[in-house]
């Protein structure tokens, strides 16, 4: 048996066929052991994955027309999340929800350090509002596969309504694949 290290490429690739061979002997099909960490299928050697936000949870405490409602959220990336000055994350469509526009802030609810900011000079732990959409600059390094949950409060329409269609763009995000260096 032995080892060796590669760094991988900074972009998405498909897992290449990698095999051993040698003059006179018979060459077999390489074989990938169990890595702790990874699922299966991602030990493929070489298969590197987009780097991407895996997960966007959304949730809230009272359905209640005019009362006051927390908003939580949990976001997980598959690759570290870093600070950048063009990058963020903004959702969409929080229909008819009250609030001030500007600089709102956030809480964590378990009690963590809030890792966002309402710029990319901001204060952590706060976001910015505006007619109904949230959009949080990343203000430290997110690590991959952790829930990352804030929350922050809104009073709902006085009026029923029907769900509001929510949608999240992230823009010049920085999610750097783990081994390509910082």
């Amino acid at each position: 048996s032995f080892t060796f290290e590669l760094r991988n490429p900074p972009a998405a690739q498909s897992a290449p066929v990698v095999s051993v061979s040698s003059n006179e002997i018979t060459a077999r099909p390489a074989r990938s052991p169990k890595v702790d960490g990874l699922n299966d299928g991602m030990q493929v050697p070489l298969l590197i994955m987009s780097p991407r936000l895996e997960m966007i949870r959304i949730g809230q405490s009272s359905a209640l027309p005019g009362a006051r409602n927390t908003i939580t959220i949990t976001l997980e990336s598959n690759a570290p999340l870093r600070p950048n000055a063009r990058g963020a994350i903004t959702i969409m469509g929080f229909k008819g929800a009250s609030m001030p526009a500007g600089s709102i802030p956030l809480r964590s609810e378990n009690g963590t350090h809030v890792n966002f900011k309402d710029s990319p000079e901001g204060t952590p732990g706060t976001a910015m509002w505006r007619d109904g959409d949230l959009t949080l600059f990343v203000a430290d390094t997110l690590q991959a596969g952790d829930d990352h949950q804030i929350s922050f409060d809104v009073i709902n329409p006085t009026c029923s309504h029907l769900c509001s269609h929510l949608t999240a763009q992230a823009t010049g995000l920085v999610l750097e694949p783990i081994g390509c260096g910082t």
